[in-house]
């Protein structure tokens, strides 16, 4: 358990907050570096005001059953994580469409990593745990698992299909706390940024923890 650290359901005027820890972490993502390179900070600060609006929405016109869930620290009373989770019919939704402003790279990614959900979830009911991000420098202490057994606790989700996408660093956190690899999106960032540039395989692992009586979704997959 995390010390003097409390855990209760994020309000709208955490947005702020929120959004900085997101940030936080993406000025360090390979993703962002690939994509954005010396205009990184530029990208960052985009990625701000896109996410105060995408996560904004959720507030007010949720379109689904959602919960965001904020971690504070008791000391000091700084947000210093979140996480948020949803529930989806399981019903197949159409893949990116590539008559977007995207770069190739991006939409391509996206594409795969589409691909890739839809075999596992299709025409299955699940929840998506959608984001669980922790400010850089209060890693390692124990705050992620602190998040998700309050998830798993407050809204039952022992019994329920439980997915998340994520980067191959965090593959073995999500390990030890019950979730198995069920497939993975691999692309070779240097096939896109060219030769000796220093990119190489990015991996994303699309994992899933199963219902405690979990027999039909074994045998389903």
């Amino acid at each position: 358990m995390a010390a003097n650290i409390s855990i209760s359901e994020a309000r709208e005027s955490d947005l702020p907050d929120m959004v900085a820890v997101c940030c936080d972490g993406m000025e360090a993502d390979i993703l962002t570096r690939f994509l954005f390179d010396h205009r990184r900070a530029e990208a960052v600060r985009k990625q701000t005001v896109s996410l105060m609006a995408s996560l904004g929405k959720r507030f007010t016109h949720p379109t689904n059953r959602c919960y965001i869930v904020k971690a504070v620290d008791t000391q000091t009373r700084e947000l210093v994580g979140w996480s948020l989770v949803r529930w989806e019919d399981g019903k197949a939704a159409a893949l990116p469409n590539s008559g977007s402003n995207q770069p190739d790279f991006l939409m391509h990614y996206q594409r795969e990593q589409k691909r890739n959900w839809l075999k596992l979830t299709a025409e299955k009911p699940h929840v998506v745990l959608g984001a669980l991000y922790i400010r850089t420098d209060r890693q390692r202490h124990g705050i992620g698992r602190h998040l998700v057994e309050y998830l798993f606790s407050k809204y039952d989700l022992d019994n329920e299909l439980v997915i998340v996408q994520t980067r191959a660093i965090s593959e073995d956190f999500y390990t030890k706390l019950g979730w198995i690899t069920a497939d993975s999106t691999d692309i070779d960032l240097s096939e896109w940024g060219g030769k000796g540039r220093g990119y190489g395989l990015h991996r994303s692992p699309q994992m899933i923890r199963y219902p405690k009586s979990s027999e039909q979704y074994v045998a389903d997959a």
